[in-house]
């Protein structure tokens, strides 16, 4: 037998089970309410353990339902969002707002503090 056929063959064959794995992890750990065919697991095992290198390919493509879309929210949420990002970033007030604290984006940063070498080489 040809040996580039056996190893197309072989690199096929480890595809075929990598996908295989990944969907059924993939399968395992989606939320029932995101699986279609009526969130029947088993279908979908069984699709995907028997339908070759087709069933994972289907299971990626037709198995699972998106995530519904985030809505807006209220102000109350957005004000929350505003928070949070203050905290992570800091805020962008004006740089002549007395309530606000030195912040990255309107103080100087720092000064870099300099090394001296030792003359042999060493820090």
């Amino acid at each position: 037998m040809n040996p580039k056929l056996i190893g197309a063959v072989v690199a096929l064959a480890l595809l075929q089970l990598v996908l295989q794995i990944v969907a059924l992890v993939r399968l395992a750990r989606a939320p029932s309410e995101r699986v279609s065919i009526g969130g029947r697991r088993w279908a979908w095992a069984l699709i995907i353990l028997l339908g070759g290198m087709v069933g994972p390919i289907l299971w990626f493509a037709l198995g699972r339902e998106h995530a519904p879309a985030i809505s807006t929210g209220t102000a109350a949420d957005e004000t929350s969002r505003r928070s949070a990002v203050d905290v992570l970033y800091g805020s962008r007030r004006p740089a002549g707002d007395p309530s606000n604290a030195p912040d990255r984006f309107t103080s100087e940063p720092p000064p870099v503090p300099r090394v001296e070498r030792d003359p042999r080489g060493r820090e």
